[in-house]
This record gives structure tokens, sequence and C-alpha cells, in this order.
């Protein structure tokens, strides 16, 4: 039997409509600069779309010759495999903050507001400025080379430059995931360490049958986040270095729109977006699982 509306008060309908307003320009944000923009990107591709061409005249032909030139670019599938070798640093940062919030939620640790300032501060610091000051501390005249006392161009050397960039990133993302990871383990349940604790259970077998698995939702959701900002690593590997050894698939596709390829640029935005969302479907999956 179907269920009879309840009209609304008109206390509920006026709320209903503020809330709708409120949230008014974001929902804009999204339909102008992200919705239109990216059908607007689709179409673009399949053409040969000329920006600097008379009004009428922009568009000529449909064609697919932008995803052949994609496909056949070395340079772009270089960039694609180095973004792809730069996301080897979410592991990483994955283990770090998880274990800095495990260490920082001891109840008898002094000092644990300092700590989570500390650590949480490369992620609230501007993102070029943090780029200019590892650019320098890179630098052959840099501070880690006169903390190892060497002479390295980290960032021109191709032995270096890539995992120069994952350690910056690390120590740029690792403060915001230790955060997450210590919010939600102060959201556990004690009651689920005692009974363990009365079963014989140790340290270890309550982080790994305990707290892990409930944390489950966070890895994932930090995963899927790592992946989307992974694919779209552009403007610190760009203020650093700016070469295409080092170079990302944003920042191939940034090349190709300033040189006036809107096609091409077009053509790659959406691969990249293809392989961002076929790397995440197994995350999301289990995202969905979870709840």
């Amino acid at each position: 039997m179907k269920r009879k509306r309840i009209p609304m008060t008109k206390r509920e309908r006026k709320e209903n409509l503020w809330g709708w307003f409120l949230v008014s320009p974001i929902i804009i944000k999204i339909l102008v600069f992200n919705t239109f923009t990216s059908l607007f990107c689709l179409v673009v591709s399949f053409t040969d779309y000329n920006m600097i061409g008379e009004v009428g005249n922009r568009i000529t032909k449909f064609t697919l010759d932008a995803y052949k030139d994609v496909l056949g670019s070395e340079v772009f599938w270089i960039s694609m495999k180095n973004t792809l070798f730069y996301m080897l640093g979410m592991p990483i940062q994955l283990v770090l903050g998880f274990a800095l919030a495990y260490a920082l939620n001891v109840k008898f640790l002094k000092g644990k507001s300092v700590f989570r300032v500390l650590y949480y501060m490369p992620a609230v610091a501007t993102a070029m400025a943090i780029a200019i000051v590892w650019k320098w501390f890179y630098s052959p005249e840099g501070v880690l080379n006169a903390l190892l006392g060497t002479n390295i161009s980290w960032l021109q050397d191709p032995a270096t430059v890539k995992p120069a960039l994952i350690l910056k990133g690390v120590w740029g993302s690792v403060g915001g995931i230790m955060l997450m990871y210590l919010a939600g383990m102060q959201n556990i349940s004690e009651d689920l360490y005692e009974q363990a604790s009365l079963d014989g259970a140790t340290a270890w077998v309550k982080m790994v049958k305990i707290t892990l698995p409930l944390l489950g939702p966070i890895t994932l959701y930090h995963v899927l986040n790592g992946i989307a900002g992974g694919m779209n690593a552009f403007g610190e590997n760009y203020t650093m270095v700016a070469t295409t050894e080092s170079s990302t698939a944003i920042w191939w596709t940034y090349t190709q729109f300033t040189g006036g390829n809107f096609p091409v640029a077009s053509a790659a935005a959406w691969m990249i977006t293809i392989v961002s969302i076929l790397l995440s479907i197994p995350s999301y999956k289990k995202l969905i699982e979870q709840f």
C-alpha cells in the first residue's frame, strides 16, 4: 500500500527554500564550471575546434584525430606512467598517517595537541609556497645537500627527481590522513578493547582485529581521494620541475591547451578521467560494501 505523502507546513516549506538558497551557489558552480565545461570538453575532443578562428568556422568537422594524436604521443604515455608512479606514495602516506594517529591516540602521551598541530600544518599551507620551499630544499645549494654533504641536483637528475617528488607529496599529505585516522580511533568504543583484553588479546591483535577494520571506510576514502588527486597532479610538479622526464598527464594536457591544440587537450582530459574512474571502481565497490 502506497503511503500518503504528508504535506509540508508553511514553516517547513520556508526552511526548504532557505536550504536550496544556501546551497544554490555550489549547485550553480557545479553546473556551470563542472558539468557544462566537461560536456563542452567532450564535444570538442571529437572535433577540429579552433578557438582563434572565426566564430562561425571554429568547428568544421567531427573526427577522432584528437584521440589518435593522444594515443600516438610518446610524451603522453611517459607522463601517464609518471603519474601512476607518483601514486606509489599513497600507501606510504596511509601507513605513516595511521602510525602517527595510533601514536598520538595514546592516553599518557604529553603534548599531543602540539604534535597534532605540527603534523597537520603542511595540509593547510599554500601548495605553491610549499613547492617553492621544497624546490629550494632540493637545490644543489639547499638544505638536503648540506645535511648529506653532497652536491646532487635532485630535481634535475632523472634517477632522483621522481622519488624526491614522492617524498614531498608524502610530507604534505600525511598530516591530513593522520587527523582523520585519529578522529576515527577516538570514535571507537572502549568497550570493544576491554572485551578483547578480557579474552587475552594483545595490542597487536586489537589493532588488526578491531582498529583497522573499523577504520576501513576512512582508508577507502583516502585511497579514492589519493587516486583522484594523483591523476590530477599538476601545480606543484609544474612549479618545481616542469620537464618531460618528470611530467604528469595533466601537465602534458596543459601544454596542449596553452599551445592552442584544444581538441587534443580535451581528449587527453577525458582519457585521464576514464583512467581515474577505472582505478577507483574497486575501492568504490568496497566502500559501498562497508555501508
